[in-house]
């Protein structure tokens, strides 16, 4: 399912896997919330795939609206490659990520603070890559792209309003996939967990007609051991669901390539456990929880739009195009109406729904209670998978080997290590500052001369964010995670797409005096 673009003085060669529907007029991979054969997906505002059109004498590619995935870009003169896979775009240009740039963890991770990071650019051998998410981009006949807003959906002023709107939404999701106009007809199936999100995501699904679902027997803790039952199969049952459960293990012999591929794309790994039901993954339209936490929680007031808690999802993309499905987080649905959806969570409607503690979700526990289930068979802890994938010493090691054989060959410079060990020392100062177990521990020893809880912790919280507002214009957030991944997100990167980049080995550039408007 994937695709790319090679687009010079407006004519273009579109390059593509079976899984693309196309057309004279464009292409697509995937599924949107509208009639297929209208084909007007660079119209709506839920989008989980991406393609291309023509439209009014201009090229405009479509980005997946939950933001998961981009669209990668670049451009050379008047020449513009474009495509959903890094992999793919640096193969056909003969390029690929730089070892010695240790930037690339807080370009990528920086999206998850929102919509003003969606779109950025990153350093590559040859040239930078301009890396777009959830935006439309409409490309002139010089090769130029401007980025152009998505749909916003409707107001949701009202919990009934924000369900009626995603069960719509749903429903012409799951219509569009099993659209007789396709080529390529997907099957919904949802995943299910004993968490908040997938539970409530499983209950959209049920009512446009799905009948599968998919889980995990257990969560994974951050060293990779099973932890926690999150076997959703008795939610399935009483939703009436036919629930197929997998162990959360890589399947034996699995191909390093395979393995490297959750990291491509600006994944951080994991998703790598889906390998285990990789079987049951081709031709699905896959309805997931993905970044439910953040705009089902009920402490979202203060976030941007857009801004999300971590990676989880993002590593799906390759697999996902290798594989053959379509990844729809229904979450994502009416992410731009996030303000709604918090004002929702805070509304004294939702008081008999809200349990209280950090673990409260107050819509997707009423959506998932109204269907019949019990309230202490799910949302009871947080057992999603915090597995760090980006430490190769939690690996297996035949993985592990060819990681280390890789990163030994390819040394960082002097001049690399230099600029890591200077940007190491403003990051742990930013981490410093917003440490609240710092500020807590001065609080207590200050106590002692006279100064009282009630006064210094405030005075201590305020100084900790001065110094963290005076630190951001060096430290792109989210710093923790930022911190944890230098340098080896980079060799992690580099790895994953030069891995990837084996299954287009074949695809060469066409020269222009071959190609067709």
């Amino acid at each position: 399912m994937a695709w790319l673009l090679d687009w010079h003085d407006g004519r273009g060669v579109l390059h593509c896997g079976q899984g693309v529907e196309t057309r004279e007029d464009g292409w697509f991979e995937g599924v949107w919330a509208g009639d297929f054969a209208a084909w007007d997906f660079d119209r709506s505002a839920d989008v989980f795939g991406s393609g291309g059109l023509c439209r009014d004498g201009r090229l405009r590619l479509v980005a997946p609206s939950h933001g998961l995935e981009p669209i990668f870009l670049k451009r050379d003169g008047r020449q513009s490659l474009a495509s959903n896979s890094l992999a793919f775009l640096l193969s056909y240009a003969g390029s690929g990520i730089d070892p010695s740039c240790f930037e690339y963890a807080e370009i990528f991770l920086g999206v998850l603070e929102g919509i003003d990071h969606l779109c950025f650019e990153v350093p590559c051998l040859g040239g930078r890559v301009q890396v777009v998410h959830h935006f439309n981009i409409e490309i002139d006949s010089g090769g130029v792209p401007r980025i152009i807003e998505k749909a916003a959906g409707p107001p949701l002023p009202i919990y009934e309003a924000y369900v009626e709107h995603v069960a719509a939404v749903v429903a012409d999701v799951v219509e569009n996939a099993r659209s007789p106009a396709r080529q390529s007809r997907f099957t919904p199936l949802s995943t299910l967990s004993k968490g908040y999100d997938s539970p409530a995501c499983a209950v959209f699904a049920r009512g446009a007609g799905c009948g599968e679902a998919v889980t995990f027997e257990s969560s994974l803790n951050r060293e990779g051991s099973r932890q926690h039952d999150d076997n959703g199969a008795e939610i399935g049952r009483q939703l009436g669901l036919e629930v197929r459960a997998y162990r959360r293990e890589l399947p034996p012999e699995t191909d390093p390539a395979d393995f490297a591929q959750f990291f491509c794309d600006g994944g951080t790994g994991g998703e790598l456990f889906w390998l285990a039901m990789a079987d049951a993954l081709p031709g699905r339209a896959l309805i997931t929880g993905f970044t439910g936490g953040s705009l089902w929680s009920l402490y979202t007031t203060e976030r941007a739009l857009y801004e999300i808690n971590d990676c989880s999802g993002r590593g799906l993309g390759e697999f996902r195009r290798a594989t053959g499905f379509a990844h729809v987080p229904l979450t994502a649905i009416a992410g731009a109406r996030q303000a709604d959806v918090s004002g929702i969570s805070r509304s004294p409607a939702m008081a008999p729904w809200t349990v209280g503690g950090d673990y409260d979700r107050p819509i997707p526990r009423r959506i998932v209670e109204n269907a019949g289930i019990a309230r202490q068979s799910f949302g009871q802890m947080k057992t999603g998978n915090s597995f760090r994938a980006w430490y190769p010493e939690h690996w297996p090691d035949r993985y592990r080997e060819a990681f280390r054989r890789y990163r030994e060959a390819r040394p960082p410079s002097t001049a690399a290590r230099l600029r890591y060990g200077l940007k190491l020392v403003r990051l742990q100062i930013l981490r410093f500052s917003c440490e609240r177990r710092f500020v807590k521990h001065l609080a207590g020893k200050l106590a002692p001369f006279g100064y009282g809880q009630r006064f210094i912790h405030p005075v201590l919280r305020g100084l900790s964010w001065l110094l963290r507002q005076a630190m951001r214009p060096f430290n792109p957030p989210p710093y923790k995670m930022v911190i944890r991944m230098h340098p080896r997100y980079t060799y992690l990167l580099a790895w994953a797409t030069e891995a990837a980049a084996c299954r287009y080995d074949g695809v060469r550039p066409i020269p222009p005096a071959g190609r067709e408007r």
